[in-house]
């Protein structure tokens, strides 16, 4: 990774975006996940994010300026049956950029946060917002999240997966 960055500084001058889309999914019961399968989600989605973010920061800092994109899913706010480390990895990668972009606005560098991978572009290059929910049904279920009771928004998830 930080082989990766330092040949990008060398051939462009600078790093103004890092985009980090990596990760991967698990689906299922959390009694029938494995810690291994846990591990390896973490490890991709929370750990791989964190190692690209740690090669970028000096350079970033050192340049007073940069973009730090991370992408989260709507399950990263709104957890569903079966998607329990999928959720934990998203909600990890959400706390993870919030808590950075408070450690980095003093060096000129914002992290920010993407629910589709559509609204990217606007999040590395547009005005900065910590959250970048695109229009459509994840806008409508960050703010159903938000504003309705949980115990309406749980039954109306468990009742989607058939739970009762």
């Amino acid at each position: 990774m930080r082989r990766a960055i330092a040949e990008i500084i060398g051939h462009a001058g600078r790093i103004d975006v890092l985009v980090n889309n990596a990760g991967v999914n698990l689906t299922g019961a959390v009694e029938e996940t494995s810690m291994a399968e846990a591990l390896a989600l973490f490890e991709t989605n929370v750990f791989g994010a964190m190692r690209a973010i740690q090669a970028v920061l000096p350079h970033m800092r050192q340049q007073r300026a940069g973009r730090i994109v991370n992408v989260s899913s709507v399950l990263g706010f709104l957890p569903a049956p079966y998607m329990a480390m999928y959720s934990a990895s998203k909600h990890a990668v959400e706390g993870l950029s919030e808590s950075l972009d408070h450690e980095l606005r003093q060096f000129g560098v914002r992290v920010t946060l993407v629910n589709v991978a559509a609204t990217v572009v606007e999040a590395a290059l547009g005005r900065w917002r910590m959250r970048n929910t695109p229009t459509g049904q994840a806008s409508l279920l960050s703010k159903l999240r938000r504003f309705l009771p949980a115990t309406l928004v749980d039954a109306s998830l468990r009742k989607q997966f058939g739970l009762g």
